[in-house]
């Protein structure tokens, strides 16, 4: 099936569960949620009855290994997958320490963009 290139993934993995949300004009839809052992079925059935999307982009809290199922599934789709990680795109807010979990880090950048002022975001 064809690539949609007006829709884009975002996909969020912790450690026992994986968040799915498609991305498109500026605006997130609805997001799915399962534990990552379910995810290389629901793709399969996912892109047969909706297409794949543009590329997906992917950002990870656990190891390694458990971030592999995923993005092998995605790569055996022919879905592109970019990973981000701590610092390895440009956003408005730095890290602040290096512990900081790519998830928090990622849960700053619409806050500081729609403020633009100090404030406390509770995760």
């Amino acid at each position: 099936m064809a690539a949609d290139a007006s829709v884009e993934w975002l996909i969020e993995i912790g450690h026992s569960r994986l968040k799915l949300a498609p991305y498109a004009a500026g605006e997130i839809s609805t997001v799915t949620a399962m534990p990552i052992a379910e995810f290389d079925q629901w793709l399969a059935s996912v892109l047969q009855s909706q297409g794949h999307p543009l590329r997906a982009w992917l950002c990870a809290v656990p190891e390694e290994e458990v971030v592999q199922p995923v993005l092998s599934a995605l790569s055996n789709f022919g879905i592109e997958t970019r990973r981000i990680r701590n610092n390895s795109v440009e956003l408005p807010v730095a890290l602040s320490y290096p512990g900081l979990g790519v998830d928090r880090w990622l849960a700053l950048q619409p806050v500081w963009q729609r403020l633009e002022s100090a404030f406390v975001l509770v995760d």
